[in-house]
């Protein structure tokens, strides 16, 4: 008997080649046993195989729906082999293989005998595939050392061999699937080597599922003889079985199309969920933005009124205590009231052009416009706003251009308040007038505060973009800036932004003068 567990544990225990006999062809005699039906796929494929040497052709798959139709293809195809004096070995489960043993004894064997002979071996299929897979890699060498120890056993004694194995379907019901197929195809390799002849049986559940069509293809391809289930082995004439055929081969071509249109709509669904997500999270990002936003813009709304409050109840306090105020507090009170109310002026102008802009009905009326006053206004505005910052002027006595003065106006406003924001005291401002070209205007706001970082500078211009805090420790809107790149592309301008080396930030607007079309409107009148 050989002793199968010891060639598992241990390696290179196979009997030498020169012990071996030649192989000696036996006819495969049909076994007629006691007991239940049997399919006639045997009776037919034993008897073919009759007179001829065990071949690598001789490598059966056998699907089935029930043990009980397992059991007794099984049975006849050992049974055969024990009767004709050969080797059966049965690679097994625990309950197929009591099945098959009370089967084979209620048809008269004598399965002591043949065990004690070596003519027949059972083994445990489920700790063998254990024993052939080292975390999740089929040892090939090991699996072949199992073979040819029991067919060079087998050939010492003058006996063929024929394997009924459940190794495969074992791995594939552990999931691992690419050893299952190894399995098969090392199996076809050995059969060069060693002459055997081997019965695998999948359950026909087992390969059911959609994710294991490739998988049942493969098992199909490695095996020289394929066959089908009880229900269609039952169908005992030709013209049952073709009817049989073309019934499954519609049902195929259903299927095919209702998986390939189930895969479409999940290919859709699977869009649609991700479409979904994307929106949820932008939904998410859009809330914490408009919240970021909201806070800041009360906060810079609440700075203006709280400074405008204090002043009245001290002007108050200081009126109902003296029952006058001098000349130098009314002055002081009422700059104070005036630079307030434009710096509310200036955020209650950008929130209202940002809801326009998100309207699309932000629109300006250009006129013509001399720049240079203009601009000579907004930055003597910002020297008393601020009252801390050295603010430097170059512009020409006169820049005529068609432009809507008030967006103009509250671009450049934009911009110096940018420079205040996010520069020292130290440091100047600088803000130049010219025309670089004919028909042209370029106003430029530089800063020499820390400039803006690499990784930001893309995002410059974007709505709610908030750059790192400005002098004072505070964020601004994230709207400024974006406004002026809307009301200057209205114009059909251009906004940029340098970052010159010295440091700080240079914010550069081209404005066509549109004096062109101004004459040519007056000249149409």
């Amino acid at each position: 008997m050989v002793n199968v567990s010891t060639s598992l544990d241990k390696r290179g225990l196979g009997l030498p080649p020169d012990h071996r006999q030649q192989a000696v062809s036996q006819p495969w005699d049909v076994v007629a046993l006691s007991d239940g039906p049997i399919s006639d796929t045997w009776n037919h494929e034993v008897t073919r195989t009759q007179g001829h040497e065990i071949s690598q052709a001789n490598h059966f798959v056998q699907f089935y729906e029930t043990d009980a139709f397992l059991l007794d293809v099984v049975t006849k195809f050992i049974g055969s082999g024990i009767r004709s004096g050969d080797t059966a070995v049965v690679i097994a489960t625990e309950a197929h293989r009591e099945g098959l043993e009370q089967r084979l004894e209620q048809a008269k064997f004598d399965l002591e005998e043949a065990r004690a002979q070596g003519r027949y071996i059972a083994i445990d299929a489920t700790s063998t595939a254990v024993a052939l897979v080292a975390e999740g890699a089929f040892d090939a060498e090991r699996f072949e050392e199992f073979i040819s120890e029991i067919v060079g056993t087998a050939e010492a004694q003058g006996r063929q061999v024929r394997f009924y194995g459940e190794l495969a379907p074992i791995l594939i019901s552990h999931g691992n699937h690419v050893a299952a197929i190894c399995v098969e195809h090392l199996i076809n390799q050995l059969q060069n080597q060693y002459p055997f002849l081997l019965l695998c049986a999948y359950q026909l559940d087992t390969l059911g599922a959609e994710s294991f069509v490739d998988l049942h293809a493969a098992v199909c391809s490695t095996h020289s003889q394929v066959y089908p289930s009880e229900s269609y082995v039952a169908l005992s004439t030709m013209d049952e079985r073709m009817r049989a055929v073309a019934v499954l081969q519609q049902k195929s071509r259903w299927l095919e199309t209702e998986i390939a249109n189930r895969k479409l709509a999940e290919a859709r669904i699977t869009a649609a969920l991700e479409a979904e997500r994307t929106a949820g999270q932008e939904a998410v990002a859009a809330l914490r933005v408009r919240d970021d936003f909201l806070a800041i813009a009360a906060h810079d709304l609440k700075s203006p009124l709280a400074t405008l409050s204090a002043q009245a109840q001290h002007s108050l306090r200081r009126l109902q205590r003296d029952g006058a105020l001098g000349p130098q507090e009314c002055k002081k009170a009422l700059e104070t009231i005036t630079a307030q109310t434009a710096t509310l002026d200036r955020l209650i102008n950008n929130i209202l052009s940002d809801s326009s802009l998100g309207r699309g009905s932000l629109a300006i009326a250009p006129k013509l416009v001399d720049l240079a006053p203009l601009v000579a206004r907004v930055v003597e505005d910002g020297r008393m706003r601020s009252g801390r910052h050295q603010i430097d002027l170059e512009s020409p006595l006169s820049c005529d251009a068609v432009v809507d003065q008030l967006r103009i106006e509250q671009v450049l406003v934009n911009l110096l308040d940018n420079a205040i924001r996010y520069s020292s005291e130290s440091l100047p401002i600088k803000v130049v007038l010219s025309r670089p070209s004919e028909g042209v205007a370029e106003l430029t706001v530089r800063d020499f505060g820390p400039g803006v970082p690499p990784e930001q500078r893309p995002y410059l211009f974007e709505r709610y973009f908030q750059g790192n805090a400005g002098g004072d420790g505070r964020r601004g809107m994230g709207l400024g800036l974006y406004i002026c790149r809307q009301i200057v592309a209205l114009h059909g301008g251009e906004i940029r932004a340098e970052l010159p080396e010295e440091g700080g930030t240079r914010i550069i607007v081209l404005l066509p003068l549109g004096l062109n079309s101004l004459s040519d409107a007056d000249s149409d009148g």
